[in-house]
């Protein structure tokens, strides 16, 4: 229930933060309206007086059929244009991510002549890739005095889930006496190291990572605008209005909230044979053959990141099609909780069961770098793919608390990368 009050206190904050400079601007008549700014903005029409070069149809270019005063102010082509942003947009897609594993941290050990050795670790669990859904709106605000267009942007992904497994196995067998006799057993231990017999003193473990991610960010984006469109008579006589092609920038600023929920489970099996009048002989009374201990540890991490994100974009614009880069920056304050328990079953010392719970703020970063690019299929219709490398830092791990139980271990982080196809939609 905290969790849900506190997304729900973080997405009325971004909204009202976005709102209030929105109206600040607003008051101040730094933006035009939107519709008075795609007119005000929209190159004019050659007049009666104004001389551009070419009179196929005598002095006034209004006599030619329809006349030029009949032009809206977008590209005939992409229906865009320097004078012509679109009021709504939105972008709605598929995203196929892939991310890096967990860190190195050593989950089992082996027991072998001499000491230990690592049997498992954060590295020996392997994630596929996992398709999730991307959406992204637009609102247009105005232009402001500098030739600025003003745009909100929502953006939203997520449903990215992965689940990674590993199972371990061994024929050997450790000898070691015990309050409860000689006892014979498997030479896997986990993390704990041997204070859970089931969980530890094992012959086989198996181990499941589950992994979720989710991202949403409230921008302003401000774009220059480019160079006035061009009007071009054809040779079939005819007027186009036509968008000049060439480099353009943009700039966002905003609030990013990034949710890594995540959950690590480890089972261990253990065979005990336990010699209780250490004589070598198992079938005295109270001895123990094929006994059958068993042991889970479950934890669940939650990282809720909040913070600031800036980033700029740069696309090769040429009518039709547009290509190009993006860059966004977030430092983040990571408000990480995480639940674990152990619980095993022991028929020589007794079942156990043992829960821990801990909490911490602490800093965090993303950084993203993209390539992106869109083809336009209709003046309202595009094809729109990305491909983006992703770098989060400061988040908890579930693999990475097995280390350090009932304290938080929030120092994780990862790289996640992906290709996003979809449509992009504009009116």
């Amino acid at each position: 229930m905290d969790t849900v009050v506190r997304r729900h206190a973080l997405v009325g904050l971004a909204c009202m933060v976005i709102g209030l400079v929105a109206s600040a601007n607003a008051q101040q008549g730094l933006l035009l309206d939107p519709e008075d700014a795609r007119e005000a903005t929209a190159s004019p029409s050659p007049g009666p007086n104004q001389d551009d070069g070419v009179r196929p149809w005598g002095d006034d270019p209004t006599s030619s059929p329809g006349g030029l005063d009949a032009f809206g102010p977008c590209c005939a082509y992409c229906g865009g244009g320097s004078g012509c942003p679109p009021l709504w947009s939105t972008i709605q897609a598929v995203r196929i991510l892939g991310r890096t594993r967990a860190s190195d941290a050593t989950l089992a050990t082996e027991a072998v002549p001499g000491g230990r050795r690592s049997a498992m670790t954060g590295k020996s669990l392997n994630f596929d890739i996992a398709p999730g859904y991307d959406a992204t709106v637009e609102r247009y605000l105005g232009r402001d005095a500098r030739n600025f267009d003003w745009f909100a942007q929502g953006g939203y992904w997520g449903f990215n889930s992965w689940v990674a497994k590993d199972e371990i196995a061994s024929t050997h067998v450790v000898a070691q006496d015990s309050a409860a006799g000689l006892i014979v057993h498997g030479p896997l231990d986990s993390p704990f190291g041997g204070g859970f017999v089931g969980l530890d003193w094992a012959n086989a473990m198996a181990a499941r990572y589950n992994s979720h991610l989710e991202s949403a960010e409230l921008n302003l984006v401000l774009r220059p605008r480019g160079r006035p469109d061009r009007l071009v008579l054809h040779p079939s006589g005819r007027w186009q209005r036509e968008c000049q092609p060439g480099n353009y920038w943009s700039f966002l600023v905003g609030l990013r909230y990034f949710d890594v929920a995540e959950r690590f489970e480890l089972e261990g099996r253990s065979v005990l044979d336990v010699d209780a009048n250490r004589d070598g002989d198992l079938g005295d009374p109270g001895d123990l053959t094929n006994a059958v201990a068993t042991g889970t540890y479950v934890t669940r991490t939650d990282n809720d990141l909040l913070g600031f994100q800036i980033g700029t974009d740069l696309m090769f614009r040429q009518c039709m099609w547009e290509w190009g880069f993006r860059f966004k920056v977030a430092p983040l304050v990571n408000m990480a909780e995480q639940e674990a328990r152990v619980a095993t079953t022991d028929p020589v010392f007794g079942d156990q069961s043992v829960a821990f719970r801990d909490s911490i703020t602490e800093l965090a970063g993303l950084i993203e770098f993209g390539v992106v690019g869109n083809y336009k299929l209709r003046p309202n219709l595009a094809v729109h793919a990305a491909y983006d490398i992703a770098w989060l830092t400061g988040v908890a791990l579930a693999p990475d608390q097995a280390i350090t139980p009932g304290k938080i271990d929030a120092e994780g982080g990862f790289f996640f990368q992906g290709l996003t196809v979809g449509l992009e939609w504009t009116r």
